[in-house]
């Protein structure tokens, strides 16, 4: 038996390890046949190719790469095109990258196929909201719930009303969805924003917290529990809430914000919170 040289004892540790696996992988077939010229390609099956595709997009969508995502829907789409499924996903990922506009006709596509697709009726619903349409949102989400109800139907229909300064009929609405989904973070969310904007500060507040204690909970709904302590006063509260999140000059430019909204009127305070444009420095829009 040769023994190693010293060299080889010098080498980093690792190389070692790699010495067997190539000795073994030699023995599984000493002459690997190579191919010298180019063989006639094989055909993979476009639905193959579309579900890749659209794996890659679910899975480029939950790492919150959107505007990557919309690549491989429209490929498997283009491979595929009865999809609604993906179609829906594609509009999605459009609202996502600030493409209402096209996304809306993705989904109107889709429900001209399928008039009772809940996600098709939501994502349209978001699309018309996102473009300052509310009005338009309402009749499209109202014939979806009536043949499927839906919480997230619920919920957009709620913003749409919110926005349009129905806060009555909106809580009415996230209510209902909640009999489906108790837990549901964002109908929560919206209903106890709705009644921060109604005026019903002690409701808002109950609703509030008891969302911002499940584990469902975001920091969304924790600053919308400081934003109703603030419209109703209790600003030391609202501190402690504010905190949990953000920064001690974020807290005070907060508290300073729900000061200025407590001397506007109901509706000056609506559109102040509900206009993208006029938002503080934290985000306090409704879940959609």
């Amino acid at each position: 038996m040769i023994a190693p040289s010293p060299r080889l004892r010098r080498a980093d540790p690792r190389l070692a390890l790699l010495f067997p696996l190539l000795v073994l992988g030699a023995c599984v077939k000493e002459h690997p046949e190579i191919p010298e010229h180019d063989t006639k390609p094989v055909v993979v099956s476009k639905d193959v190719v579309a579900k890749v595709a659209t794996d890659i997009a679910n899975s480029q969508g939950a790492a919150g790469n959107p505007a990557a995502a919309i690549g491989f829907y429209r490929k498997s789409l283009q491979d595929n095109p009865n999809q609604p499924k993906v179609e829906v996903s594609l509009g999605m990922a459009l609202l996502e990258t600030g493409s209402p506009g096209e996304a809306a006709e993705v989904f109107r596509k889709v429900i001209s196929r399928f008039p009772q697709d809940a996600g098709a009726q939501n994502g349209l619903g978001i699309a018309l909201v996102q473009l300052g349409k509310p009005a338009a949102a309402l009749d499209p989400l109202r014939q979806a719930i009536a043949a499927a109800p839906d919480p997230r139907l619920y919920r957009t229909l709620g913003v749409a009303e919110n926005l349009l300064g129905q806060n009555a009929q909106a809580e009415a609405d996230y209510s209902r969805g909640l009999t489906l989904a108790p837990d549901d973070p964002g109908l929560n969310n919206n209903l106890g924003l709705s009644m921060a904007l109604s005026g019903n500060f002690d409701g808002a507040i109950a609703v509030l917290r008891r969302a911002a204690k499940s584990q469902n909970a975001t920091p969304q709904t924790r600053q919308n529990l400081a934003l109703a302590l603030g419209l109703a006063g209790r600003t030391t509260e609202a501190a402690q809430v504010a905190r949990g999140d953000l920064d001690e000059r974020s807290v005070q430019s907060n508290l300073a914000y729900y000061a200025v909204l407590r001397s506007m009127s109901p509706r000056e305070r609506a559109d102040a919170l509900l206009k993208p444009a006029a938002q503080p420095p934290q985000p306090i829009l409704p879940q959609k």
